[in-house]
Parts: C-alpha cells; sequence; structure tokens
C-alpha cells in the first residue's frame, strides 16, 4: 500500500480536481466508506478511487496534525479494464507526487 498512497496538505487535498483534471482525469465526489471520503478518478473507462483519511493519532500533532493520507485504490474484478485501471493509477500517483508532503528531516 506504501507505493499506493501519499501524504498530502489540506491545500493540496483541495486541489485533486484541478490538478488531475489537467491530465485529463475527471474526479467525482462519491459517498464517504467508514472514516474515508472517496473520489472517483475517471479516464475513458478506467476508473480509479482515491481514499482520503486523516489518522485519528495524527490530530494534535503539530508537524502532521493537518495532513491527510490519499490511498489510490482498484478494484480486480474490473478485469476487461484492469490494465486500463492500473495505468490510470500509476498518472494519478505521477500527478499528485509533486504535491505530497515529505518527512521534514
Amino acid at each position: 500500500m506504501a507505493g499506493s498512497a501519499l501524504v498530502l496538505t489540506e491545500e493540496a487535498c483541495n486541489r485533486i480536481p484541478e490538478l488531475l483534471g489537467k491530465a485529463d482525469i475527471r474526479v467525482t465526489l462519491e459517498r464517504p466508506v467508514n472514516e474515508f471520503t472517496m473520489l472517483k478518478c475517471r479516464r475513458g473507462w478506467s476508473v480509479v478511487w482515491l481514499g482520503l483519511s486523516r489518522p485519528a493519532h495524527w490530530e494534535g500533532d503539530p508537524v502532521r496534525g493537518d495532513k491527510t493520507v490519499v490511498a489510490a485504490l482498484t478494484l480486480f474484478w474490473r478485469v476487461h479494464t484492469l490494465l486500463g485501471d492500473r495505468r490510470l493509477k500509476q498518472d494519478v500517483l505521477e500527478t499528485l507526487r509533486p504535491h505530497a508532503w515529505l518527512v521534514p528531516e
């Protein structure tokens, strides 16, 4: 999962539709799943879901308190679009990676 997840600031999370829109990826807000806010990313027939969550143990942390974990998810039963879904997942992560928060050293 580590290769499919990024940590973004609140500002970067608010810009996800704009950032992915520049790469011709449509983003729509879906209903939440437990504590995850879900975004559906679509290009053609390919679909990737982004699950956004703010870990409870980060609350009150001066460094990570305003950060959100964004995980890219694909559905393996969509066999007919699996290769396209994987490519879209890579494109989503590559587009968002420059905006990811890095742990200060």
